[in-house]
């Protein structure tokens, strides 16, 4: 297998590529020589893939992130912040899968946020407004796995009455 591994996209075809165990060890090797930015990559290219993938296409993700977790079974020795990112992908993933089969395709038409609350601490909600349907499932997948007790997350279609600017005197 003779990739270079200089972008995210060359890494993400050899993780697709790699299929029977001795093109796995090699790509192991290949990412392991390569250090923490192909590994970056690697984790970038996946949550990319978790960001785009479609109705009925987690299941192909879920098994990318399987196979990456075996070509590189401890991330963390590179970077603590990737102690647990294996498990935080297949969340991630598993999440949207749960959104998209929760809304169906006719309802995801127009303006979408995500709200995080904690009803039981006096601080700010967290709005991430003005999103489409594919964006803001997105952001719920990727917030939802860091949720804390007592917190909420609302992903919402927006419907607006009036809108006002400070402009408008």
């Amino acid at each position: 297998m003779d990739i270079s591994m200089k972008t995210g996209m060359e890494i993400w075809e050899a993780l697709q590529k790699a299929g029977t165990p001795d093109e796995r060890k090699a790509l192991a090797e290949k990412i392991a020589g390569g250090g923490y930015m192909v590994i970056y990559r690697l984790v970038e290219a996946l949550r990319e893939r978790i960001r785009s993938f479609a109705d009925g296409e987690a299941d192909g993700v879920l098994a990318l992130i399987g196979k990456a977790r075996d070509i590189v079974p401890e991330p963390g020795a590179v970077s603590p912040a990737w102690q647990d990112v294996w498990s935080k992908l297949e969340r991630m993933a598993r999440y949207k899968r749960e959104a998209l089969e929760a809304i169906p395709p006719e309802a995801r038409d127009g303006e979408w946020q995500v709200l995080v609350d904690n009803p039981f601490e006096n601080r700010e909600t967290a709005c991430y407004p003005g999103m489409t349907f594919a964006d803001a499932v997105f952001v719920y997948a990727k917030l939802r796995p860091e949720l804390v007790e007592n917190e909420i997350i609302r992903l919402q279609k927006v419907v607006t009455h009036l809108t006002v600017s400070g402009a408008d005197k």
